[in-house]
C-alpha cells in the first residue's frame, strides 16, 4: 500500500496546487472587481460634470441652426424680391414696347387715311344741309372701306 500512497502523494500534491491557484486568481479577480469603480458609475460621473458643456454645446448648435434658416428665409426672400422685380421690368418694357407699336400703327393708319380719302369738290364749302349730308355720307362710306381694306392689309388703294 506504501507504493500505491506514494504513487499519488505527487498527484494530490499536483492537484492542491493547482487548487490553490485557482483559488488565488478567483480572489484576486473578485477584489479587483470589487476595488475598482464600477463603468456605469463612472459614466454617470463623466456624463454629470460636462453636462453644462453638453448643454451649451446644444444651445449654440440650436442657435447656429436657427442663424443659418433665418439666413436661408432671407436669401430666399431676397431672390424672390429680385425675380419680381425682375418681372415687373420685363412687364414694363414690354408694355412700352407694345404702346410704341401701338402709337407706330394708329400713325401709320392715320397717313395711310388721309392718302386714302380724297374729299369731293363740292364737300369743301357744302352750304346746302343735302350737300352736307351727302358729304357726311360719302365720308362714312369712305371710312367703312377704308377699315376694311385695312383689317386686309391693302389699305393704300382708293
Amino acid at each position: 500500500m506504501d507504493a500505491t500512497r506514494s504513487s499519488t502523494a505527487p498527484q494530490h500534491l499536483l492537484l492542491a496546487l493547482v487548487l490553490a491557484g485557482l483559488l488565488l486568481f478567483a480572489a484576486h479577480a473578485a477584489s479587483t472587481r470589487l476595488l475598482a469603480p464600477a463603468p456605469v458609475a463612472a459614466a454617470q460621473a463623466t456624463a454629470s460634470a460636462p453636462s453644462d458643456l453638453v448643454a451649451r454645446a446644444e444651445e449654440a448648435n440650436q442657435a447656429e441652426l436657427r442663424r443659418a434658416r433665418v439666413a436661408r428665409e432671407q436669401q430666399l426672400i431676397e431672390t424672390d424680391r429680385q425675380r419680381r422685380e425682375q418681372n415687373m421690368q420685363a412687364a414694363l418694357a414690354a408694355r412700352e414696347q407694345a404702346d410704341a407699336f401701338d402709337r407706330i400703327e394708329r400713325e401709320r393708319k392715320e397717313q395711310a387715311w388721309q392718302r386714302f380719302y380724297v374729299k369731293p369738290r363740292k364737300c369743301n364749302n357744302a352750304s346746302e344741309p343735302a350737300i352736307t349730308v351727302e358729304c357726311s355720307n360719302h365720308f362714312l362710306r369712305e371710312q367703312q372701306r377704308f377699315e376694311k381694306q385695312w383689317a386686309e392689309g391693302k389699305p393704300d388703294k382708293p
